[in-house]
């Protein structure tokens, strides 16, 4: 058996800005990739904050964890760092989230990493509804006219 270390450094802001929202998400897990259905990971750091309102949250956490592992085996270290605003609302982090591994001699850590921005639609406000339903109500008034 071997030992390993993670340290994870997250600094920002969260800012809700009157009636909006922000917010994040940190999950780090750590899954037995031999283990074909990759269940039961071990959970090596996991928070979530809010913030709403005219309210603003600075965050400055370090995670720091160990875990132990066996020679041989592959593992995966799994992080998942996901943000959301809405409403005005801004969450910030501008490019400051850190990850630091340390590996057992021997030990090969290989890393991957990704962004996704996943961008949900707005739903319309009924007075847009009005609106479309009046200006194509106009322009059938026109087309039925020039007939």
């Amino acid at each position: 058996m071997g030992t390993a270390s993670l340290t994870a450094l997250l600094t920002g802001t969260l800012t809700g800005h009157q009636t909006g929202t922000a917010g994040y998400q940190l999950d780090i897990a750590l899954y037995d990739v031999n283990d074909i259905s990759l269940g039961n990971p071990l959970w090596l750091a996991t928070d979530t904050r809010s913030s709403a309102g005219r309210q603003m949250v600075t965050v400055n956490d370090t995670f720091m964890s160990t875990f132990d592992f066996e020679y041989g085996k592959q593992y995966g270290l799994v992080a998942r760092f996901s943000v959301d605003a809405s409403d005005g609302g801004v969450a910030d982090f501008s490019n400051t989230t850190r990850f630091a591994l340390a590996s057992a001699p021997g030990v090969r850590l290989h890393s991957q990493a990704g962004i996704d921005y996943g961008i949900t639609a707005a739903v319309p406000e009924p007075e847009s509804y009005a609106m479309l339903l009046a200006g194509l109500g106009l322009m059938g008034l026109i087309a039925h006219r020039r007939r």
